[in-house]
């Protein structure tokens, strides 16, 4: 949408688009009204301010919220220049503005599901937390021997294990699986079939 505007910041002119935007049938009815009464209301204050800014740089770039003649509000970015005269007295402003109210919006609910998600994220390792506590209080407590080996390594195991075995606590841990077994031929045994006992889910001793 393009707009320009008299040095005191009404519109001198504006296309179909501008009208478009701002809820005007036709750009007709804009000229002569200040810009300034489209502004949000928390930011009109600045409007001098920046207008003022805009003329003494002779461009300008940012983003506004403007209301509509309907009273929606919208967000805008603009981007514009000052056209003088051969002397350098100010003639009009050429602004092009963008409605971004729809990335606006994308980028809010974007934001509000990223917050969403990382309370589910919080919650969820809270909840894995908790039952990983569960699982090892169970493990711990367990009247038979029990332990967690992988890559042939003990990783974890179990008060009872320990006591079976007649190992101090945590000494197990980081042994080969092999120091859970008292001789060569069970070990051999063990290693050989039992893939084939998991997959069944029988127990062997």
């Amino acid at each position: 949408a393009y707009q320009s505007l008299d040095i005191e910041g009404r519109w001198l002119d504006g296309n179909q688009k501008l009208a478009d935007l701002l809820g005007f049938d036709t750009p007709a009815q804009m000229i002569g009204r200040d810009f300034i009464d489209y502004w949000h209301d928390d930011i009109k204050d600045q409007f001098d301010i920046n207008y003022d800014q805009f003329k003494a740089t002779h461009s300008i770039e940012g983003e506004l919220q403007l209301y509509r003649c309907d009273g929606q509000l919208i967000s805008v970015k603009v981007a514009g220049r000052i056209q003088r005269d051969a002397e350098g007295r100010f003639l009009r402003t050429h602004c092009i503005l963008i409605d971004i109210s729809e990335r606006q919006r994308m980028e809010s609910e974007i934001r509000q599901l990223n917050t969403e998600l990382e309370a589910k994220v919080v919650e969820r390792t809270e909840e894995l937390r908790n039952s990983h506590q569960e699982l090892k209080a169970i493990f711990d407590a367990a009247d038979v021997g029990m332990a967690y080996i992988r890559e042939q390594t003990v990783i974890r195991c179990n008060h009872k294990l320990e006591k079976l075995l007649g190992y101090q606590p945590g000494e197990l841990i980081g042994k080969p699986d092999y120091a859970l077994i008292q001789n060569e031929a069970s070990y051999s045994f063990i290693s050989e079939n039992l893939d084939d006992f998991v997959a069944r889910g029988e127990t062997f001793s």
